[in-house]
C-alpha cells in the first residue's frame, strides 16, 4: 500500500513549490511508494474554533511537508495525533527537535547535522521536469523588498543595454511579478517596448512561469528575486542578474556565492543543471524516512 505524503500549504505559492518539488521528487525516486496530496495548513486558533474540525483526516505513518512559519503548527499536529513524519522546509521558529526533518537553505547558517539538511537554495519541481531549450530570453522582474533600493530608472537603463545587444533572431518575453510596482510598465521606455513581449503576471496562471523557464535558453532576473534566480537555475537557463542597488542581508550574500561559484552571470554555456529536490530527497531516504 502506498504512502501518502500531504503538503501543507499557506497559499504563498513559493513556499508551495518548496513543498511540491521535495514531494515529486520522493515520487519520482520510489514511484510505486508514494502518492501526493495537498491539504490548507490551519493554526492553533483556528483549531480551537473550529472544535479541531479544520483538521482533515491524515493516514498513519504517512508524510506531511510544509514551507513557512504558518504551516508549523499543522505539522506538528499531524506528526503527534496521526504519527506521520514531518518535514519543515526553512529554519523553524519552533525548536527543531520538535520536527523529524528540518530542510535549511545554506544561508540562514546552519550546519547538517542530526535531523536538519542544508540545501543549495529554495527547491522546486522544475529540476524534475525535461527541458526543451529554444532561442528565448525570459526578464522576470521582481520589485520593492526590505533587502534592497529599488528605482525603476536603474532597471530600464539596464535592461536598455542588455535589449540592444541581444541576437535579432532571440525572443524575449518580458514578465512582472506580484512585488512590481504598478508604474513599471506604464514608464517603460519605448527602445524597451520595442524588442520584448510584455506579460503582465495578473494574465497568467501558474503554470506559465515553469513552463517559460524549461525552454528559455537564457534568463535575465533581478537580483532581490533569489526564489526565482533559484527556479532558472532549476530549469537549466543560464542567468544574468538585472542588479538592484542596496542589496543587502541574506539575498546578498547568496547572489555573492552564486556569483563566485559560476553559476550566475558567467559566460560558461555549460553548467550543471541545480537539482536540490532530488539531492535532498535521496538523503531523505538514505536516513530511513
Amino acid at each position: 500500500m502506498k504512502k501518502i505524503i500531504y503538503c501543507i500549504t499557506d497559499g504563498k505559492i513559493g513556499h508551495f513549490r518548496q513543498s511540491e518539488g521535495l514531494a515529486k521528487a520522493l515520487q519520482q525516486l520510489k514511484s510505486n511508494d508514494y502518492d501526493i496530496q495537498v491539504l490548507p495548513k490551519f493554526s492553533l486558533w483556528q483549531w480551537l474554533k473550529s472544535f479541531g474540525q479544520c483538521a482533515k483526516g491524515v493516514e498513519a505513518n504517512s508524510i506531511v511537508i510544509g514551507a513557512g512559519h504558518r504551516t508549523h503548527f499543522s505539522l506538528l499536529y499531524y506528526k503527534w495525533k496521526c504519527d506521520a513524519k514531518s518535514i519543515v522546509i526553512m529554519k523553524p521558529s519552533l525548536p527543531k527537535s520538535w520536527f523529524d526533518y528540518c530542510i535549511v537553505p545554506k544561508h540562514d547558517g546552519l550546519s547538517e547535522q542530526g535531523n536538519v539538511l542544508v540545501t543549495e537554495g529554495a527547491m522546486n519541481a522544475l529540476s524534475l521536469m525535461p527541458v526543451n531549450k529554444e532561442a528565448q530570453v525570459l526578464i522576470l522582474i521582481g520589485g520593492p523588498s526590505s533587502a534592497c533600493e529599488w528605482k525603476n530608472e536603474d532597471i530600464y537603463e539596464q535592461l536598455s543595454q542588455k535589449v540592444q545587444l541581444a541576437d535579432v533572431n532571440t525572443k524575449i518575453i518580458l514578465s512582472t511579478s506580484r512585488r512590481t510596482p504598478n508604474d513599471f510598465i506604464q514608464n517603460l521606455p519605448e527602445d524597451i517596448i520595442d524588442k520584448v513581449e510584455l506579460i503582465d503576471f495578473k494574465d497568467i496562471d501558474a503554470s506559465w512561469l515553469p513552463e517559460q523557464l524549461l525552454k528559455s535558453k537564457e534568463a535575465w532576473v533581478t537580483s532581490e528575486s533569489i526564489s526565482m534566480i533559484y527556479e532558472a537555475l532549476s530549469a537549466g537557463c543560464m542567468l544574468k542578474t538585472i542588479d538592484v542597488m542596496g542589496l543587502k542581508g541574506k539575498i546578498a550574500q547568496n547572489l555573492e556565492h552564486l556569483i563566485s561559484t559560476r553559476k550566475v552571470n558567467s559566460n560558461f554555456i555549460q553548467f550543471e543543471r541545480l537539482n536540490e529536490s532530488t539531492r535532498i530527497a535521496q538523503q531523505l531516504l538514505k536516513l530511513g524516512l
